[in-house]
């Protein structure tokens, strides 16, 4: 597969079997988008926005324990700490995997292999909010078990695996894959 560079025609690509379907305006976006020179291995580019959005929700969980204590009073202000802590999360992955599922339904038009630019935005939104919410959780919750800390971590190290791939690789495959997978992160909260 030859490499993608946005200053190459998009008929360099018509022999490649992925591309062979693709319109010539689908070719020339896919490969101004996956020609960027911000990559998720840049430092600034997901860690800065990363620890901004765990400041964010902590103070939503904050907000979150604020309301369950107003709206169930005794009921929930009796539980042990540990408990108050995990229905805190609960409600927090409810709110922020129903956001990333959506965010992944928006870009299921790349499964046409109709690339826009709007899909991998809203992917990388995406991951952003399922990595920020596991990382959360288990820096949140006082204690886990060790096959949710696992699931967690491997969860993360895919996010990031795929995304650094996607880039480097420059394969739209690696894309529509990832979406597959976070579907699993995004689609396991009650």
């Amino acid at each position: 597969m030859p490499a993608i560079s946005s200053s190459m025609p998009a008929s360099a690509f018509a022999e490649v079997p992925m591309y062979a379907d693709m319109t010539p305006a689908t070719l020339q976006r896919l490969m101004n988008m996956l020609s960027e020179n911000v990559l998720p291995t840049t430092p600034y580019f997901f860690h800065t926005a990363t620890f901004a959005f765990l400041v964010i929700l902590w103070a939503f969980t904050l907000g979150i324990s604020g309301a369950m204590a107003f709206l169930f009073g005794k009921r929930y202000t009796g539980m042990n700490f540990d408990q108050r802590r995990t229905s805190d999360i609960y409600i927090l992955n409810c709110v922020l995997t129903t956001t990333a599922a959506a965010l992944q339904f928006a870009s299921m038009g790349a499964f046409s292999l109709d690339f826009h630019t709007f899909q991998f935005k809203l992917l990388r939104v995406a991951a952003t909010l399922i990595a920020s919410n596991y990382v959360f959780e288990m820096i949140y919750r006082p204690r886990m078990r060790y096959p949710m800390i696992a699931h967690h971590l491997l969860t993360l190290f895919l996010i990031m695996l795929s995304l650094s791939v996607l880039y480097e690789v420059k394969d739209p495959s690696i894309l529509l894959s990832g979406n597959c997978l976070m579907f699993l992160a995004t689609l396991e909260q009650p």
